[in-house]
Order: C-alpha cells, then structure tokens, then sequence
C-alpha cells in the first residue's frame, strides 16, 4: 500500500514520521580488581587529564567550526521537534527572528547569545507557571548578516513585549538595541499544520543538496558561512523526550 503523505506537506518519503530513535549505549566499562601500584596509578591518571584535554579540544573545535549547509540530523531533528512540539500541547505559535549581527553579535558568539535569550525566555514563563519549547536555525546572508529564526511556543495567557525581548537583547550582547534588530510574527492557528510546514521548510531551506534531495525538500536556499551549531530545539522536544514519549505510549 502506497504511503500517505505526511501533513507536512514538503517532505515525501522515504522520511517516516513515525521512526522511533534508537541510542548507541556505550560498552560497559570492566571493573579491574585488585590493587595497582603507584606508578600505574599516576600513569592512568595522566592519561585520564590528557583524554580530557582532547575532550575539550574536541567540543572547542566543534562551537568554532565553519559550515555552509544543515546536515541531515539538524533538519530531521528540527522536523521531529516540530511535529513533537504538537503532539505535548506546547505547538510554535510564534516566529521569531532576531539579527545578531545588527544586535552586536560576533557570528563565533552567536550560539550562546541564542542560548541566553531563549533561556530567559523560558525562565520567564516558569516563574509563571508556564511551559514553552522552541526550535531554531542560524543563517547569515548578504542582506541581514548573521541571525535566528526561532519557532516558539508562547502561552495564550501571557504577551511578549517588544520591550521586554529589546532589553533581553541588550543585556545580552552588551550594546545599545538597534531598531530592527527583533521581529516576531504570529504562527495563523487556522491551517495550523500547512502553515507550520512552510516555516519548518523556511528554517529547513539552508540544507545540503543531497539532504533536500533524500528529504524532498522544495524551498532551497543557501544559508552561508556560520560558525558553531546552526540548528537546536528545547529539550522537551529533543530526540531523548520524543523516545520516551512513544514508550509511555505503548
């Protein structure tokens, strides 16, 4: 039987809404018996400092890399999180774009300024109660220099001011807001599942070739050279909270 098409209606199979993620669980570590003379002492702790150094080597090289396009995990993840976001209640009603680079941003900076402003964000709603998630991609193009979209979901009880996010913005890059630097809009609730298709396909558009090809994504564009991570989603809609989400409801 021919598959469906999913509601999302820019992406075409071989992608399957329903794949269940699978982790790689590490070997279990053997547990050494006995007692080691000093020498192999010093010599494993050496070695242990030294894995660590390499670690952060590692994770350093990694917030500073330069790429030019989103890998097929950040689309696929941006994709679940978005679909995932609707199945707990907490759906993107809210795109928000903010210009790091007209906020004073350098581009190498510009995953924990994103991290700071979502998190005051969510800290926000939590004093009142609330819940939130949130999904966003980086690009840089000739006309906006380095930016975000961000998907949020924002509680019908509360409103964001444009003052409160242009003071956010200032605290965090340390410079004075420049107009233009914040746009937000309203994701329309009617038509809920095309219109978020088209906004995860926005954000989505900076895909390689062969990861639009194999996802059949329509709207291309490229998203320029940006430093550090180009794409990331709250935890309650990661990878790890959707697989525990369909094991609590088998």
């Amino acid at each position: 039987m021919a598959e469906k098409a999913s509601s999302f209606g820019m992406f075409r199979p071989p992608f399957d809404p329903n794949l269940i993620y699978t982790y790689n669980v590490a070997d279990p570590v053997p547990i050494e018996h006995g007692e080691r003379d000093t020498a192999h002492a010093e010599r494993d702790d050496m070695s242990a400092r030294s894995r660590r150094r390499g670690t952060n080597e590692q994770a350093r090289s990694r917030r500073l890399r330069e790429t030019r396009s989103m890998s097929n995990a950040q689309v696929t993840g941006l994709i679940e999180a978005a679909r995932h976001a609707q199945r707990i209640g907490l759906p993107f009603n809210r795109h928000i774009t903010v210009r790091l680079e007209k906020a004073g941003v350098e581009d190498r900076d510009g995953v924990q300024a994103i991290g700071k402003f979502l998190t005051r964000i969510r800290d926000w709603l939590r004093r009142k109660g609330l819940r939130t998630s949130y999904a966003w991609a980086r690009e840089w193009a000739y006309s906006t220099g380095s930016h975000v979209h961000i998907l949020l979901h924002l509680p019908p009880e509360v409103t964001l001011r444009g003052s409160r996010t242009r003071r956010w913005i200032e605290a965090i890059s340390g410079q004075p807001y420049e107009a233009g630097t914040i746009c937000t809009r309203r994701i329309a609730q009617s038509a809920y599942d095309q219109n978020l298709a088209a906004l995860v396909g926005y954000l989505c558009k900076g895909a390689s070739a062969d990861v639009a090809d194999s996802l059949g994504l329509t709207r291309r564009k490229y998203g320029g050279a940006v430093i550090g991570k180009r794409a990331g989603w709250s935890q309650n809609i990661g990878k790890k909270a959707r697989l525990l989400w369909r094991l609590g409801t088998k």
